[in-house]
């Protein structure tokens, strides 16, 4: 066997070892505690940060999601001339409308033909789905609420019905996501008007929570 291959840190002195030599002995007990405790430090501090991005591109993702959704409603009702409804799903995978407790199901956007102003939305034998948005991912949540004419207080709903002029049936209407993890200063709003007009929600002057269509606060919680 060679003199290599028989080299242990018993051999090495501080007056004879070379850099080579000592590389060939490993890590010292000691070295190993240092390498271990700056590991340790470095993801005490990357993983909170990791987490946050991943977090604030979940929630700007369903953000745009929601915006193009009624976008794409207004947009066709017009070019279409007829009602166009965007609703909650049933179910994660439903091709059908359902209650306004099934936001986090995605939503569906139809034409919504042969219906009049006030009725329920249904997706009938003779609609078109022009878009099945998935259900929300992570632990994010929805609500959509709405108020139906002026002076009425607003409520939870299922759905919105764009208008061929490109307004909708609601007096205003907003779509509130909320991020469970960190609460409502960290939540996002789509603001939707009577004339059809999307807009975000936004916190007033140094405050940092969103508010609603309504102009209130929204409320999601403090977080987790």
């Amino acid at each position: 066997m060679s003199r290599q291959s028989e080299f242990t840190l018993a051999d090495c002195t501080l007056a004879d070892c070379t850099v080579a030599d000592r590389t060939l002995a490993g890590f010292t007990l000691v070295e190993l505690i240092i390498a271990l405790a700056i590991a340790s430090i470095l993801l005490a501090v990357g993983v909170p940060s990791f987490t946050s991005v991943i977090q604030d591109s979940r929630i700007g993702s369903q953000y745009n999601q929601a915006v193009r959704a009624f976008f794409l409603a207004r947009s066709e009702a017009v070019k279409a001339s007829e009602f166009v409804v965007v609703c909650a799903r049933s179910g994660p995978v439903a091709q059908s409308c359902g209650t306004e407790d099934d936001w986090n199901n995605g939503w569906i956007v139809f034409v919504d033909t042969g219906s009049e102003i006030d009725d329920a939305a249904v997706v009938g034998a003779g609609d078109t789905i022009i878009s099945l948005e998935p259900p929300i991912a992570g632990r994010n949540s929805v609500r959509v609420i709405a108020s139906l004419s002026s002076g009425e207080p607003a409520d939870e709903v299922a759905h919105v019905r764009y208008l061929p002029g490109g307004n909708t049936d609601w007096f205003g209407g907003s779509l509130i996501l909320c991020d469970t993890a960190r609460g409502s200063d960290y939540s996002r709003v789509v603001n939707v008007r009577l004339t059809g007009a999307v807009q975000p929600g936004r916190p007033n002057g140094t405050e940092r929570v969103p508010r609603d269509v309504f102009n209130s606060p929204i409320d999601c919680g403090d977080g987790e």
